[in-house]
């Protein structure tokens, strides 16, 4: 092989390298009721930077953005856009948490707890505390009537419409590999079984 050869050998293998870190996808649009309402980043080229969550222009929470494996799956904005559910790949479970920006913290005490056991329960919260970084808001798990909302808003819609408001679960760059539809509901079920 000649010089050039072996230069055009090496920085093809760079860019082999460098491409799921370049090319990744770096943001996500938060949608409620059909209209974006914030926006999701995750820093450039940086598989393990933290995920900001901007509401007009505002950072309001951030997240652990994880590694090539694991971080957020999806940011999902209720309707009044001040509470986010999250669903999350942990690398052992996928769970769902809520980071509530309401003044009043919306009051969960009364309603119907999930996940129904404790164990569960208290390592999902222990967990989500983990992965938040930054919050104006409270950190805490959804109740069944959150999820259900949730779920029946996300069961509407189709894999491509899913895969626009998500993050991938593994992104290579030119190649993402998003959770199905059906595995992304199922970590909402609100009679989720472990």
């Amino acid at each position: 092989m000649n010089k050039r050869s072996l230069i055009l050998v090496g920085v093809g293998f760079l860019l082999i390298l460098l491409t799921p870190l370049v090319l990744r996808k770096r943001t996500v649009p938060l949608i409620s009721q059909g209209r974006i309402v914030g926006v999701a980043k995750r820093p450039f080229g940086l598989p393990w930077g933290d995920v900001g969550v901007y509401v007009q222009r505002s950072k309001v929470f951030s997240l652990w953005g994880g590694d090539l494996d694991d971080g957020p799956l999806l940011i999902y904005p209720f309707r009044n856009e001040e509470r986010f559910l999250c669903v999350y790949d942990y690398d052992v479970e996928a769970f769902a948490f809520v980071v509530d920006l309401s003044p009043s913290h919306t009051n969960t005490s009364k309603r119907a707890i999930w996940p129904s056991d404790d164990f569960n329960r208290a390592a999902f919260a222990r967990w989500a505390t983990n992965v938040v970084l930054e919050t104006r808001g409270v950190v805490r798990l959804p109740d069944l009537l959150e999820l259900q909302e949730v779920f029946n808003d996300l069961a509407k819609l189709n894999q491509a419409q899913l895969d626009i408001m998500s993050f991938p679960g593994n992104d290579l760059g030119f190649c993402r590999f998003y959770v199905p539809k059906e595995t992304l509901l199922s970590n909402l079920r609100t009679n989720r079984q472990f």
